[in-house]
Formats: structure tokens, sequence, C-alpha cells
């Protein structure tokens, strides 16, 4: 440390208490003391272990005396700046600048190593900085263990302070960390990166991510309202290692387990797909839900299955009209339909049309009675069950008529039999 600096610290000391006292010097020149020449203003100088100089103040309070003294001591460490303070008879050093080595200096307060430099860099806390700045605290020193505290002067909501990093001599500014007063004495960390034009420097850091006083987590937000908040962008997931799991929501508790939940941004839920109780994965939806699977993968509005908010279901087909509909072909082993049965034609209360009218009612209408016409099929399509019940009717009603015919035929060989028994006997009584 230089000496210059050391004295007119020292000055600055001993001025206030001088002004009771005049002294005379040159009015033009240098003044030296203990030199005989000198190129400074003033220079002090010892030529012994002595203090080159020495400022005491002193008051008693009984047999105690207090005070402090400011001087320059050559203690083997580069000559440092001493301030002492009496406490009774004992004087202890409160503050100290001076040098540690040949390219270093420090800075100590009541025997602590305050602030050091050493090459280039900057210690707090530490007399052997490893970086430009570098703040180490002892066990049990600082507040809370903090090694930087950043407060801002003003208070309020959305006051607070923070940390700007730039690069260009502080031209272009990369990106900040600030805290921030989120209001009712909650604190809140935000994280800004610089846009970047591409074409000049300089430009505001933009707000990028946020952590609010409740804990939630704000990406392109400033006020998640979950632990964490997606907003304005899509959020990639990407874990390209073999059997890893991408994505896990996990729970733990009975009822309703882990889920995936969409809103509309005004409370209204839009999607979700939830874990229920009985290991059921219920999926729901504020409108319809639609399936596709495609080479790409992307999103398509070309469904292969489809449910609608009525809860119809379509394959092939995203306007349902009954509880299944298919546009297709369908392949199946077995269909079990369950509906009504056609036996009632064999109820003795019922009419079985005769055949004749059978046959004027085909000639009229083109098909036959109580089976649906090619125009009505074509229209509203043919329900399975309810055909083949139609059918089985119509086989019904076909099997009464041919008992009835048989029965016809039946009595018509009794008839022809007796006829020939009857003609036998008359061919008999007329020949001679």
């Amino acid at each position: 440390m230089k000496t210059t600096v050391s004295l007119l610290i020292a000055l600055v000391w001993v001025l206030p208490c001088v002004v009771a006292q005049t002294n005379t010097f040159p009015s033009s020149g240098n003044v030296g003391i203990g030199s005989v020449s000198t190129n400074n203003l003033l220079q002090l100088q010892s030529n012994n272990s002595s203090n080159a100089l020495q400022f005491n103040t002193a008051t008693y309070v009984g047999s105690n005396q207090w005070g402090t003294r400011l001087y320059k001591h050559d203690d083997g460490g580069g000559i440092p700046l001493y301030c002492d303070q009496q406490l009774g008879s004992t004087w202890n050093t409160i503050f100290r600048l001076g040098s540690n080595g040949a390219d270093a200096s420090q800075v100590e307060t009541y025997g602590q190593t305050d602030l050091a430099t050493a090459g280039g860099n900057v210690g707090i806390g530490t007399t052997s900085p490893g970086a430009l700045l570098e703040l180490q605290a002892n066990t049990g020193a600082g507040i809370e263990g903090d090694l930087l505290r950043i407060n801002a002067v003003s208070g309020g909501a959305g006051n607070g302070g923070g940390i700007l990093f730039a690069n260009n001599n502080d031209v272009l500014n990369l990106a900040r960390i600030a805290g921030l007063d989120g209001g009712n004495w909650g604190g809140q960390l935000v994280f800004y990166t610089a846009p970047g034009t591409g074409s000049s420097p300089g430009g505001t850091p933009t707000e990028r991510m946020r952590i609010t006083s409740s804990g939630n987590v704000g990406i392109g937000t400033t006020a998640p309202s979950q632990m964490l908040t997606v907003s304005g962008g899509n959020a990639l997931i990407d874990n390209s290692a073999s059997g890893a799991t991408t994505l896990r929501l996990s729970h733990v508790g009975s009822g309703v387990g882990s889920g995936f939940l969409t809103d509309d941004g005004q409370g209204s839920q839009m999607f979700s797909l939830v874990r229920q109780p009985g290991n059921t994965l219920g999926i729901s939806s504020y409108g319809s839900i639609g399936l596709s699977a495609g080479a790409n993968g992307g999103p398509s509005t070309s469904y292969q299955l489809y449910l609608n908010s009525a809860g119809n279901v379509g394959i092939g087909t995203t306007n349902p009209t009954y509880p299944l509909s298919v546009n297709g072909t369908v392949e199946a082993k077995e269909v079990i339909v369950q509906t009504g049965w056609s036996d009632y034609v064999f109820d003795r209360s019922y009419r079985l049309a005769p055949l004749s009218e059978v046959e004027s009612y085909i000639k009229t209408e083109h098909h036959l009675p109580g089976v649906p016409s090619e125009k009505q099929v074509a229209a509203k399509g043919v329900s399975l069950g309810d055909m083949q019940s139609k059918l089985l009717a119509q086989i019904e009603q076909l099997t009464l008529h041919v008992i009835d015919q048989e029965k016809e035929i039946q009595e018509l060989r009794m008839q022809i039999s007796t006829s020939r028994h009857e003609s036998a006997k008359l061919n008999d009584s007329i020949t001679p």
C-alpha cells in the first residue's frame, strides 16, 4: 500500500482535532518531516522502528482510559496502517490496512481479514481468493449463513435487487437473476435472458422463469398457479436412454392417483388422464376424444376412434349416431345380440295371413309384410337383431303354412284312397 495514500487517510483523522492550533508552512514548496529532501507536498519519514505518524485521542472515566489512535507501524508485513481502540489500559487493533505479500493487500477489522487481494483476485473472508471474487463465511458467521446480501432501498411489491451478467465491457446484457418483493411480505426469484437481435448488442433481458413465494414455478408466466406452470409454448421431455421413463406422475395415498390435466386457463377442465381407484385409467374430456395413429405420429383430425360428448363411439367416423358406429367392415368370430324374438307367431291368438293376402301385399308393396323395404334400408340401414327376428318370423309363418298344407294334403290323400276303394267295389259289383 503506498505511503502517500496512508498519510492522506491519517490527515483526514488528524485535521478535525488540530483546528485549535495554527501551524504555518511555506506558501510554496514541499514539506518534509524526518526527511531533508522530498518530492511530495508533505512527507513523514522515520529512520528507526518508531511510528512515522501516530494520533491519539483519549478520555477518562474514573481511572479507566478510553481512546483511539491511528498510526503506521513496520511489523514486517508491508508497513500497514493501524487504527487501535483503547479499553482501559489495553490497546486492541480494530482496523488494519496493509499488505500481506509482494502482490497482495488486505483489510482487517478486529483481527479478522475482511477484504484481501491476491494476483488480481479479490477475497472477502479469505486471504487467498482463487477467483476474481471469492466470498467465504466461517462456520456460524453471517446472517443465516448468507455469503452475499443484495438489498433494495425501496420496499413494496415488485421492488428488489438482482445480479446482471454482461460482456463486451458491459455493452451486451446477457442474463439477470433478481429477487423481488411479491407482495404480502413474500419473496420471488426471477430469471431473465436476453432474446438476442443477431445484429446489434444491448437489449433488456426478458423474464423466462419465476419461482413464487408459495414455491410454484412458472415458465412463460408471471403467475404460476401450480407447482409447475408452462405457458405460451410447448414442453419437451426427451430421454433417449433405452428403457428409461420419459414422464412419470406419482401420487402417494388412496383414492384418485396420479394424472395429467389441462384446462382453458379459466378454471374449466379440458382434458384429464387420471388413475382411478381399482387401477382404472380414467380419461375425460370437456368435449370429444379422438384417437389417431399414423406413420408420423403427429396431430391429426382424421381419427380412427372417436368418442363424442353423448357417449357414442365411432370407428372410421367422427359423427357416431349410435353407441357404436362403424364405417367399414367388422370381422368377428361371434356376435351376440340381445333383443326381442319372434315366437309370438306360434301364439294361438296370432293371425296367420293367408298366402293369397301375402301375394296381394307383395304385388302392391314389392316386399314381404313386416320386412323393411329397400328404400328404408338404404336410408336407415338394417338392425341386426331386429332383422334376425323379422326373418325368423317369416320362417315361422312359412312353417305354419307348410303344416296347414301338409294337413290338406293328408286329407286329400285320404279322400283319394276312399274314392279308389269305393270305385273298386263298384267295379266288382258291375262285373258279371
